[in-house]
């Protein structure tokens, strides 16, 4: 079948790619009335450790720990590094049918979707934890099946998430990393609508990626509150 031919291509990528530490780059808007107006400009390490995506500030230490130690306000996204293509064509959560309209002749679409059940997806607020269903689509090369981007968006995410939707593109393009050349994530765009239409955008950007080597060990801490944040397992 041809969708076994795509994941089996984009399985053998996502796990033989080596530990990896990138720059990550993000630029956030505010929008509100059809204007955006930037808010900041943020600078992250986000590195791959055993296929767990981790961020840090620039110098400082990968630790498993809340978004709020990094940044109290405002919108910040975690997954499209690493955990988002894990979850669709490694672990496999996703249930996936062909893309019923038509794109570029250059491009092959594939939809998914991710019921909340299976709690890969969180939106976390105030301490609380709530699983998040997302729907999106794949978006593939038909000769080489090398992954483009993928889009995605929640499903009904709970009023006490204060958000009423979240989109996330990322795209995906072929880099070195060690002896290995494996497909990575290039550039994302998060948005997120709140319940009192105002809107969020981040725009991000990785660069500089390189075979990451801990000179320490990694500490994996316990959860605490963050800001409203789509967070992929």
């Amino acid at each position: 079948m041809r969708l076994s031919r795509v994941k089996h291509h984009l399985r053998d990528n996502f796990e033989r790619i080596p530990n990896y530490v990138c720059k990550e780059s993000v630029d956030r808007y505010r929008e509100t009335g059809g204007r955006a107006v930037k808010v900041d400009s943020l600078e992250f390490e986000v590195a791959q450790v055993e296929h767990k995506e981790l961020l840090a500030r620039p110098g400082g230490g990968f630790e498993d720990k809340a978004l709020s130690s990094l940044v109290s306000t405002g919108i910040l996204g975690t997954g499209a590094f690493a955990s988002q293509p894990m979850n669709l064509f490694v672990v496999d959560r996703a249930r996936v049918t062909p893309h019923r309209e038509p794109g570029a002749s250059s491009e092959e679409g594939w939809d998914y979707d991710i019921p909340a059940f299976l709690g890969a997806y969180l939106i976390e607020r105030d301490g609380v934890q709530m699983s998040v269903g997302v729907r999106g689509t794949f978006w593939v090369n038909p000769e080489s099946m090398e992954l483009i981007r993928i889009e995605e968006r929640i499903v009904d995410p709970p009023p006490q998430s204060g958000l009423s939707a979240s989109n996330t593109t990322v795209g995906y393009a072929r880099m070195q990393i060690g002896n290995s050349n494996v497909l990575l994530p290039q550039s994302a765009e998060l948005t997120a609508v709140h319940l009192d239409g105002s809107k969020m955008r981040n725009e991000i950007k990785f660069s500089g990626c390189r075979e990451y080597v801990a000179e320490s060990t990694v500490h994996f801490g316990h959860a605490v509150e963050t800001p409203p944040v789509v967070k992929k397992k």
